[in-house]
C-alpha cells in the first residue's frame, strides 16, 4: 500500500482525477522508454548526472504516492530519493544480435507485465543492459499527469461532429464493442504473455509521402500506415478470417497542451509557464474498415485523412478529456476507471505517436542512438507505440503473443506498406 499520510503538510500536494484514474487497480499504467546509447554506461557517471539533474527536481520524480487512512484520499508527499533504490543492472548475457534488438523487446515485453511499482519510493526507474548499451526508464503514468483544476467545456464549436464522436466515445466505454476478429483482445489480456518488435522510418520519407497528397499531416501517414499494414498482415497471414467490410477501432491519444512538442523543464517548473509541468491528454477513435481486395497505397493515406478532417472539425479530444474529469469527480476514481477499461476492452487496438528530440542527444557525454516507447500492456492484443528521434520513427508493436505470435513479420507489413507509398508518392511527384 506504501506509506500513509494526512495530506496537511506544505510537502504534500493533492492528487488530479487523471492521477487517480491511472492508478486504479485495472488500469495501473507505467510508460517504457529504451534508450540506445553509443558507448558503454559509466554507472557512476551516470548517477552523477541523475543527481544534478532537472528531472530529480521536478516535484513528481521526488514525491511519494501516499493515501490518507481515515478518508482513503491520495497526495503526493516529497522525500528523500535514494537513487540506488531507483537504479536496476541488468547482466544480460544474450550476444545472438548486434544491436540487442530483439534482447531489449523481449525485456520490455517482460516489463510489460510486471507488477505493479511500489508505492514505498517515487514511481520510477532507471533499468541497464550493460552488453546491449541500453538504458530503460519506467515511469509510472501518474508522475506525468496534470496538476491543478481545469474547465469542463470550451465552448460549443464544431457541434454536430463533437456530438456525434461523443456519443460513440460513450458508447465504447459502456456497451458498443468491435466485432470480435483473430486479432482482438479479450477481458484479461492484459495479463498474457508479450512480445515486442520494431518497425522503423525516415522522418523525411514520410513528409515525402504527406507532401504528396493536399493537406495531409504526418499522423495522417501514420494512421494510414497502420491501416495498410493490419489489412496485409491479415491477408496475408490469416486471409478471409476476418468479415470483409468489418470495422475495428483503435484508441489515440491526443496532446492537448496549448504548447506542444518538447520543452524545457526548467521552464515547465515556473509558476506562470505557459507550457506547465503535466499531461493534458484527450483520446479520439480510429475506425479501421477491413476489406479484402487491398487498395492502392496512399490511397490508405487519403482514406485516414478523411477520417482525421472529420475529428479535427470536432472538439472530442478535449470533450472526452473533460468527460473523464466529470465522471472521476462525480462518481470516484473506480467507476471512471471501470468505464476507461471498459473503451479499452471494446476496441481492438491502441496507437500513440510521440515527437522526439529532432537533433542527437546525449546522457552523461554518452551519444543517443535511439529512443523507443512501449508501456505496460493495456487490454489489447495490439498497442503501438511511436517515437521520433533524429530523423528516425521507431513504432514499438507489443502484442499478446497468443493472438499475434509473429509481430516482427507485422512489423514488417508496416515498413513494406511505408515503402510502397513512399515509391507512389515519388512517382507522383514525377507525374507533376
Amino acid at each position: 500500500m506504501g506509506q500513509l499520510a494526512g495530506g496537511n503538510n506544505r510537502d504534500e500536494a493533492p492528487t488530479t482525477p487523471l492521477t487517480r484514474l491511472s492508478i486504479h487497480p485495472k488500469h495501473n499504467h507505467v510508460i517504457l522508454c529504451a534508450i540506445g546509447l553509443k558507448n558503454p554506461i559509466d554507472i557512476a557517471a551516470l548517477k552523477d548526472e541523475l543527481s544534478n539533474s532537472i528531472m530529480i527536481k521536478i516535484p513528481r520524480f521526488s514525491s511519494l504516492l501516499t493515501v490518507d487512512p481515515h478518508h482513503g484520499t491520495e497526495h503526493w508527499k516529497k522525500t528523500h530519493v535514494n537513487l540506488d533504490d531507483h537504479i536496476f543492472i541488468q547482466h544480460d548475457d544474450d550476444d545472438d544480435d548486434d544491436d540487442g534488438g530483439d534482447a531489449i523487446n523481449c525485456y520490455l515485453a517482460n516489463m510489460a507485465i510486471s507488477s505493479p511499482m511500489s508505492l514505498n519510493k517515487p514511481l520510477w526507474e532507471v533499468h541497464i543492459m550493460h552488453q546491449h548499451k541500453c538504458l530503460i526508464l519506467k515511469v509510472h503514468h501518474a508522475v506525468a499527469d496534470e496538476q491543478g483544476p481545469e474547465i469542463l467545456w470550451d465552448g460549443p464549436v464544431y457541434i454536430l461532429f463533437s456530438a456525434v464522436f461523443l456519443f460513440q466515445f460513450l458508447a465504447k466505454c459502456l456497451w458498443a464493442k468491435d466485432k470480435e476478429t483473430v486479432i482482438s483482445g479479450i477481458e484479461g489480456v492484459e495479463f498474457w504473455p508479450r512480445k515486442v518488435s520494431t518497425a522503423s522510418f525516415s522522418i523525411a520519407d514520410m513528409k515525402a509521402i504527406r507532401n504528396a497528397i493536399p493537406n495531409v499531416t504526418v499522423n495522417d501517414v501514420l494512421y494510414g500506415i497502420i491501416w495498410c499494414g493490419l489489412t496485409r498482415y491479415l491477408n496475408i497471414r490469416l486471409p478471409k478470417a476476418v468479415q470483409d467490410g468489418v470495422q475495428i477501432t483503435g484508441i489515440c491519444p491526443v496532446n492537448l497542451r496549448e504548447k506542444s512538442g518538447v520543452q524545457d523543464v526548467s521552464t515547465m517548473l515556473l509558476e506562470k509557464s505557459k507550457a506547465p509541468w503535466g499531461n493534458k491528454i484527450g483520446v479520439v477513435l480510429l475506425p479501421i474498415t477491413y476489406f479484402q481486395q487491398e487498395l492502392n497505397a496512399l490511397d490508405y493515406v487519403a482514406q485516414a485523412k478523411e477520417v482525421m478532417d472529420r475529428k479535427k472539425h470536432s472538439t472530442v479530444a478535449l470533450l472526452c478529456y473533460n468527460m473523464a474529469n466529470l465522471v472521476s469527480n462525480l462518481f470516484g476514481s473506480k467507476i471512471g476507471g471501470d468505464c476507461l477499461y471498459k473503451l479499452s476492452c471494446n476496441t481492438t487496438f491502441f496507437l500513440s505517436n510521440i515527437v522526439g528530440p529532432q537533433e542527437e542527444i546525449s546522457i552523461a557525454t554518452n551519444p543517443v542512438t535511439f529512443i523507443r516507447v512501449t508501456s505496460s500492456s493495456q487490454p489489447h492484443a495490439i498497442t503501438m507505440h511511436m517515437a521520433s528521434y533524429a530523423g528516425k520513427g521507431y513504432l514499438q508493436i507489443q502484442v499478446a503473443k497468443e493472438v499475434i505470435p509473429d509481430p516482427e513479420f507485422l512489423a514488417r507489413c508496416f515498413e513494406d506498406a511505408f515503402l510502397e507509398m513512399k515509391k507512389d508518392a515519388n512517382n507522383c511527384v514525377r507525374c507533376h
